[in-house]
């Protein structure tokens, strides 16, 4: 009997620890359905309003797991104080990035558009998505267990040479 314990001990084991996996928490679930409607062109930004979409401090991680994707998006956020039109869809992962940083000052758009610069020049290149994407990884390994109010004020691009459109 006790040569059958140890086996089923395991598979219970990992079902259960599988199991914790698939299950969606708020923050993944509220990530998902607003990227999904980016990818499927229903994102509609209140014209009423022009708000930054509703993101919490939580929902950096859901967030910072996009942040590497390449695949492009049919509607995304828009800043209504920006006057340059994006005739390129933007990749998914640096609308994610730029949400982060968005969360991170407050839930507002962190600059005129979600574009990475460099050298005072739009940079869409992959290149500069993924420096952005590694420093947005080493922020969020840093300040993760930092009061947030403290966390917010750290920059994530600070030393890549890159910066958000229009910033400041």
């Amino acid at each position: 009997m006790l040569k059958f314990a140890v086996p089923i001990f395991v598979f219970l084991s990992f079902t259960a620890a599988w199991g914790d996996e698939k299950k969606p928490d708020a923050a993944n679930d509220r990530v998902e359905k607003l990227f999904r409607s980016m990818r499927d062109g229903s994102y509609r930004q209140d014209q009423a309003d022009w708000q930054f979409p509703v993101l919490r401090w939580e929902d950096i991680p859901a967030l910072l797991k996009l942040g590497g994707s390449k695949e492009k998006l049919k509607r995304f956020p828009i800043n209504p104080l920006s006057s340059q039109a994006e005739q390129v869809a933007p990749r998914e992962g640096v609308v994610a990035l730029w949400c982060i940083d968005g969360i991170r000052k407050g839930g507002k758009f962190p600059s005129l558009n979600a574009l990475l610069e460099k050298e005072g020049k739009i940079d869409r290149s992959e290149d500069a998505q993924m420096r952005a994407y590694e420093a947005y990884q080493r922020w969020w390994k840093k300040v993760e267990k930092m009061p947030v109010e403290d966390a917010r004020k750290v920059e994530p691009l600070v030393g890549t040479g890159l910066h958000w459109y229009g910033e400041g």
